[in-house]
C-alpha cells in the first residue's frame, strides 16, 4: 500500500483571472503551464491518494479519500504492476517506479497525475528493478538497488540510476559503496543536506551524497 498527498482538486474560486479571447483563451486555461502555475500559486487543495490492492483483484488501483464522506473513492485507474514498486511524490502526481510484472521485476515506469486521475507511461529505466529505494532531490529520481533476482550481480555500475524529470532521461550512476549489494529497506532524504540515509537488511546504516556518489 502507498498513500501520497497531494494536489489533486482545484480550491474554489479563483486565483488567477485570465480574460477570455476566444479559442486561444480554452487552450491556456487547460493547458499544463497554466496549472503548474496555479499549483505553485497556492490554489490546489491537497488531498490523500492511496494504491491498494484489494483481494481478490490482482492489481492495486487507486483511490482518493473524499474530503467530505472521509471514505475512500476508487478511481478508474489501475496500477499495473503487482507489487514492489517505488513511489515518488512530485508536484500534482506520483512517479511509479518499477515493480513485479508475472512476478518478474520491470523497467517500466509511469506518472499517475493527480489532477486529471490518469496514468502516462514514462521512459523505462535502464535495469529492470523491484522494492526499490526511490528518492527525489535537486528535480532528479534516484533510484537504488532492485535488481532481484540480479541482485548478487549488482556493481556499482548499475546498481543505481538517475531520472532527469526535465529531460525525462535515465542514466545508470556509478555509486561507490564499501559494500555491494546493499539491499535497502528504509531511506529518508534530508533536503538540508541533500543526503539520502538508509538502512540494510543487515541493520546497517548509510548515507548517500548524490554530488559525490558515494554511500
Amino acid at each position: 500500500m502507498f498513500v501520497a498527498r497531494c494536489g489533486g482538486s482545484e480550491l474554489h474560486g479563483s486565483c488567477l483571472e485570465i480574460g477570455p479571447s476566444g479559442v486561444s483563451y480554452r487552450s491556456l486555461v487547460v493547458s499544463p503551464e497554466l496549472r503548474q502555475l496555479r499549483y505553485e500559486m497556492g490554489c490546489f487543495e491537497a488531498c490523500l491518494y492511496v494504491c491498494l490492492r484489494i483481494f481478490p483483484e490482482r492489481n492495486p488501483r487507486w483511490f482518493i479519500l473524499h474530503p467530505l464522506q472521509r471514505r475512500l473513492k476508487a478511481l478508474p485507474v489501475y496500477h499495473a504492476p503487482e507489487s514492489s514498486s517505488s513511489f515518488v511524490t512530485l508536484g500534482l502526481g506520483v512517479y511509479v517506479i518499477g515493480g513485479l510484472v508475472n512476478g518478474k521485476p520491470t523497467s517500466d515506469v509511469s506518472y499517475f497525475d493527480c489532477y486529471e486521475h490518469t496514468m502516462y507511461s514514462m521512459p523505462p529505466m535502464k535495469m529492470a528493478r523491484a522494492s526499490a529505494s526511490a528518492r527525489l532531490i535537486d528535480g532528479k529520481i534516484y533510484v537504488f538497488g532492485g535488481l532481484g533476482v540480479d541482485e548478487a550481480e549488482a556493481d556499482s555500475s548499475n546498481w543505481a540510476e538517475v531520472f532527469d524529470v526535465k529531460t525525462k532521461t535515465w542514466d545508470l550512476s556509478f555509486v561507490f559503496t564499501p559494500k555491494m549489494p546493499l539491499n535497502i529497506q528504509h531511506s529518508v532524504v534530508i533536503n538540508e543536506e541533500k543526503r539520502v540515509f538508509a538502512v540494510d537488511k543487515d541493520g546497517q546504516d548509510f548515507s548517500f551524497s548524490p554530488s559525490k556518489s558515494i554511500f
